[in-house]
């Protein structure tokens, strides 16, 4: 049997990056913005694993990309703010010109 391939992928430059800007790209992106501090997520990495065995053809309907801070230009102005909502347990969010 070969190796499974490992179903996250890092990001580390622009041109890496653009052909999942493309409108036409097919499948979801989820994307790990990182920062220097706090490393890319363990937890959500085990979860989108047990997603690709668990749900059939995740792989082929879904990439998950880790990216840097920093690295994508796309992100350059996001930033991580922290606060506690007690009422909603939002713990924080990005925030940035193109968060939506």
């Amino acid at each position: 049997m070969p190796p499974k391939k490992d179903i996250i992928k890092r990001i580390e430059t622009n041109e890496e990056f653009a052909p999942f800007l493309d409108e036409n790209y097919s499948k979801l992106v989820v994307v790990d913005l990182y920062f220097n501090w706090a490393g890319p997520c363990d937890a959500m990495k085990e979860f989108y694993k047990n997603m690709a065995t668990l749900v059939n053809g995740f792989t082929d309907r879904c990439d998950i990309l880790q990216v840097k801070h920093g690295n994508i230009e796309f992100f350059n102005n996001y930033g991580y703010i922290i606060r506690i909502d007690f009422k909603t347990d939002i713990l924080g969010h990005i925030s940035g010109e193109n968060s939506g």
